[in-house]
């Protein structure tokens, strides 16, 4: 299909479309009838022209290149993510995830109860038969008490294992701030 729609019309220029918005608005603030803010405070104005795009510097980036605008991986892979609770069983979470790995799962999540220390026993118990140089790693539920011993636990297990750290995918839901901007105050002990 070669042919281009709407030919028979002439192009219309951006001061004729303004020219007809103002007539319109009879006189009322363009700006406070048209524009909108959204909450991070950017004007969306009520329509966009091509020239619009000349001041866009990132437009033609491609992914995983910089300004990293449309993601800093250069493919599309996703990893296939299920979440496991290891609050009541450390085997069982690690036998889920197994049987999980088995069914084409590439990246697994723990979730942990915060509120507990964790030691290398359970570590090791937790991460059986994981090839942590294959499958990503991700704990849900730290807190701030506990995160270091979490995060601690895994390094050591890690030295154990012999895992290359190159190849290593792993991620910790711990947020120091967390408890600041809900709380007002930093981690203490009891959170």
């Amino acid at each position: 299909m070669s042919e281009k729609l709407f030919t028979e019309f002439p192009p219309v220029s951006t001061e004729q479309w303004e020219a007809v918005i103002e007539k319109d608005l009879k006189g009322a603030d363009y700006h406070k009838k048209l524009v909108w803010k959204t909450d991070d405070g950017l004007s969306i104005r009520p329509y966009y022209r091509e020239e619009n795009l000349n001041d866009i510097k990132h437009l033609y980036s491609e992914p995983g290149c910089f300004p990293f605008v449309r993601g800093t991986k250069a493919d599309n892979h996703w990893l296939v993510r299920q979440g496991y609770c290891a609050n009541e069983s450390y085997s069982e979470a690690n036998k889920q995830a197994l049987d999980g790995i088995t069914k084409g799962v590439e990246s697994v999540g723990f979730c942990v109860d915060g509120s507990k220390e964790c030691c290398v026993t359970d570590m090791e118990v937790l991460l059986a038969g994981i090839d942590l140089e294959k499958i990503e790693v991700n704990f849900e539920g730290c807190r701030c008490a506990t995160a270091l011993s979490y995060i601690n636990r895994f390094t050591e297990y890690l030295q154990k294992q012999n895992v290359n750290p190159q190849l290593l995918r792993a991620s910790f839901d711990f947020d120091p701030l967390r408890r600041l901007t809900t709380k007002g105050a930093f981690c203490h002990p009891d959170s």
